[in-house]
């Protein structure tokens, strides 16, 4: 178990927290070239139509979010009403 001391409190890392966020990075790492490859393909292939197509792969990307968002199980908050569960998506996104 690693301790931070943070405004002088204790507060603990486990070694598991430590392993989701390695995992998180390169999950990021890998799959942004493929996205980024995905908006050039976009420009390239169908030029005159490009912020659509943009439009298209954004939508479809914020649908995947949601949908991820939806399956998760887990809530943040002890209340579960559909108040705290918006309030929640909008302290995650920041």
């Amino acid at each position: 178990m690693f301790r931070i001391i943070l405004n002088k409190r204790q507060m603990s890392i486990s070694v598991k927290s430590i392993k989701t966020g390695v995992f998180s990075f390169l999950i990021v790492l890998f799959l942004m070239p493929i996205g980024h490859a995905l908006m050039v393909l976009n420009e390239k292939l169908i030029p005159e139509h490009k912020f659509i197509g943009a439009l298209i792969i954004g939508f479809t990307g914020l649908l995947l979010f949601f949908i991820g968002i939806r399956k998760n199980k887990k809530t943040t908050y002890s209340n579960n009403s559909r108040f705290n569960r918006r309030d929640s998506y909008l302290d995650w996104l920041g």
